[in-house]
């Protein structure tokens, strides 16, 4: 089985990118999978990723004919499904996926219906799998579907009008690569907002929270504070925009914690396991995946109103840097994660056929040995690792 991974079209495959999440995980996930499958990327032809064959299906080119000269580290992305960088993505890996997938590989639809185009012609002879899914229900297509939360599978499938679960879907976190982090329990005085710069990530509680107690706040992200109706930066705001991979190292390793007081249900919120990574604990709202990742009491605190958000900026030190970094190294890396994907994948590879007729899994599952894909390792009520 070989994986066959289509990117994001209106971004480049690399490190560079780091404020599409989506980006990032064709990035990691090519990491990640390398070891076990043989890796072709499709994308942008200055792609920096680890695979085993890149392919080119895009380039500058069409990226500037179709959104122009724009500053995407401080604007917001530029996209629409029907744009000429998507056709053109579409087409051009359309043509490749023709001649380069064998029966029983699998395509991995990171852009959802986005690059659902390019699959037309390998339908009959391939695993069509959407990874990682964190959009609407209107950009799922594919018959198989991978989710990053529960909260998130269970919200699209009531979009979708889905009344049954279906058995070959899946929930697989988001994955991290730890070397990227660095672990301190020695804070600064400061908490943290890395995210895009809207009101549905909450940037205006954490900027109203903060001003309240008279606390230090670093904003990094995509926006600009117009946006949310400040005539100027906030006084105690230490506004560095667009943070790249060293920058965001040290931000969120030095903060007291990261405040993510988002509106919008998450479908995972990665910025929260990326700052647990860095031993700093998280303020989050109570509801999306944060139900799921950011455990009350353990990692950060959940909040549900103004008043929880003070109480939690005020108590933040109850929580150990250490049981942050533990929780999140041993559920959400690459290792870890690395090998979900791989009991997912064989899954797929053994009970079903070429035309995905059901073989007899009932006497598949006598050669079965173990079942531990979906553990967690969780800290007990005193953020010891058990």
């Amino acid at each position: 089985m070989k994986l066959h991974v289509l990117s994001i079209p209106h971004t480049i495959t690399s490190e560079d990118y780091l404020s599409c999440a989506f980006t990032q995980k064709v990035l990691k996930f090519c990491k990640m999978m390398t070891p076990y499958y043989s890796i072709i990327h499709y994308g942008h032809e200055n792609s920096d990723v680890i695979c085993h064959e890149h392919v080119s299906v895009i380039d500058d080119h069409i990226l500037k004919e179709t959104y122009g000269e724009y500053d995407w580290k401080s604007e917001f992305f530029k996209h629409n499904v029907d744009d000429l960088a998507h056709r053109t993505f579409n087409e051009n890996a359309k043509y490749e996926l023709v001649n380069r997938v064998e029966e029983g590989d699998a395509v991995l639809c990171f852009w959802g219906k986005g690059v659902a185009n390019a699959t037309s012609a390998v339908t009959d002879k391939s695993f069509i799998i959407e990874p990682g899914i964190g959009y609407k229900a209107e950009g799922v297509f594919a018959p198989f579907k991978i989710f990053e939360s529960y909260s998130h599978m269970h919200r699209i499938y009531g979009s979708l009008g889905i009344k049954y679960g279906q058995l070959y879907d899946a929930v697989i976190p988001n994955y991290f690569d730890v070397s990227n982090f660095e672990y301190t329990n020695n804070k600064q005085d400061y908490f943290l907002f890395l995210s895009r710069m809207t009101k549905d990530k909450g940037l205006t509680i954490a900027i109203e929270a903060t001003r309240h107690l008279g606390c230090q706040l670093v904003v990094a992200g995509q926006g600009s504070f117009e946006h949310l109706g400040y005539d100027s930066i906030p006084q105690h705001v230490d506004f560095v925009g667009f943070a790249d991979l060293s920058t965001r190292k040290e931000l969120m390793k030095n903060a007291k914690a990261l405040l993510l007081p988002s509106l919008y249900l998450e479908p995972f919120g990665g910025v929260i396991v990326e700052a647990m990574l860095s031993g700093t604990p998280v303020i989050t709202s109570d509801w999306g995946a944060f139900s799921e990742n950011n455990l009350h009491g353990i990692t950060g605190f959940r909040c549900r109103s103004d008043e929880h958000f003070l109480w939690a900026l005020k108590n933040i030190e109850k929580i150990n840097p250490e049981t942050c970094r533990q929780w999140a190294e041993k559920n959400f890396s690459l290792e870890k994660v690395a090998t979900m994907y791989d009991e997912y994948l064989q899954n797929l590879k053994t009970n079903f056929f070429h035309n995905n007729q059901i073989v007899d899994s009932m006497s598949l599952a006598l050669y079965r040995k173990e079942l531990n894909w979906l553990e967690r390792t969780y800290p007990n009520a005193k953020g010891n690792i058990i």
